[in-house]
């Protein structure tokens, strides 16, 4: 099992994966890491120990990129994996998001996720269940100021998650990128691909939106 120093864990995509992990792979993923199976088939909520945590989250990624579709920011999959320098922090005062900004040479990117999900932001037990990802384009929309011409993407990705009405979310993620304030620290990450539009007026050719799974110091 991979060491990490983890920033952030999504609990939610972590419970919700694991319980989709066919039960012979699990077993076998067990066994190679010597993880107690029992153990982390607890619930986060009923067993919230770094244990039951770092031991479900490594079959959970291992199921991911053995099993799933990964691709990088610039050419996604269902899935997105990668390192990249990023800035992150909390973003919008209503909803408790944390927002991670980065970009490759074609993309900007920009993951969003529920605050509580970050390591140490929470006492064990206590870390909200939810998906961030319609908090995210809601908080986005409202924070970002965008002219029309920031607010006409073009698809590319058939991911759901967004729907024709959400054209500002773009020109949102660039404008909230540019908030966050340094350091930049070197990111490595998995994340949901929710969706990557074209978007040259971002000075790049797309803009990648998501949900990480987990995001680590590299």
């Amino acid at each position: 099992m991979q060491v990490r120093d983890y920033v952030y864990v999504s609990d939610t995509k972590v419970e919700m994966l694991f319980e989709q992990i066919p039960q012979p792979f699990a077993k076998r993923m067990a066994r190679e890491f010597k993880i107690d199976l029992k153990l982390v088939s607890l619930s986060l909520a009923d067993a919230p120990t770094t244990q039951t945590r770092y031991g479900k989250l490594a079959l959970v990624e291992s199921f991911v990129r053995r099993e799933l579709a990964v691709g990088s920011v610039d050419e996604p999959e269902l899935y997105v994996s990668g390192t990249l320098p990023m800035r992150w922090g909390p973003y919008g005062d209503e909803h408790g998001m944390v927002f991670f900004a980065g970009a490759t040479p074609a993309t900007v990117v920009g993951f969003g996720g529920s605050l509580g999900h970050v390591i140490g932001a929470s006492p064990p037990g206590t870390r909200p269940m939810y998906s961030a990802a319609p908090i995210l384009v809601k908080t986005l929309a409202q924070a970002g100021q965008l002219t029309d011409a920031q607010a006409s993407p073009r698809s590319d990705m058939p991911h759901g998650g967004l729907s024709a009405s959400d054209a500002t979310w773009p020109g949102a993620i660039v404008e909230a990128a540019k908030q966050l304030s340094p350091p930049t620290q070197r990111l490595e990450f998995l994340a949901r691909c929710i969706r990557r539009v074209e978007y040259p007026a971002a000075g790049r050719t797309g803009v990648l939106i998501g949900s990480p799974i987990f995001v680590a110091n590299a």
